[in-house]
């Protein structure tokens, strides 16, 4: 498969995420598994260590249950949560955006 091709000739690792993760009380999100290519570090690092992948242990559960408020969109397809929640966007934007200026400053200053 061509995510062979990511690993062994782009360098890059697959990180996986749960939507449900960035949910919150007012707004569950279903438990939805992502998966991220990158070559960024800091990615890497925050999202590396599985953090973000569901444990059945986040706000999108149902009160004193072990199951998802939400499974799939209101008409029963998964194409309805098919785009990132905004939460993970602004946290993904701004590690991106911090790793940016901090290897700007790094080659700027000659570090």
């Amino acid at each position: 498969p061509v995510s062979k091709s990511f690993k062994s000739q782009l360098e890059l690792e697959q990180l996986r995420v749960s939507y449900c993760r960035f949910s919150s009380r007012f707004h569950p999100l279903p438990r939805k598994n992502t998966l991220i290519w990158t070559n960024s570090a800091t990615l890497q690092f925050q999202f590396g260590d599985n953090s973000f992948l569901c444990q059945n242990n986040c706000l999108a559960m149902k009160p004193g249950k072990k199951t998802h408020l939400i499974t799939l969109g209101k008409e029963g397809k998964a194409s309805d949560y098919a785009e990132y929640p905004s939460k993970f966007c602004s946290l993904v934007a701004g590690l991106i955006s911090s790793e940016v200026d901090k290897n700007a400053y790094k080659k700027k200053s000659g570090s």
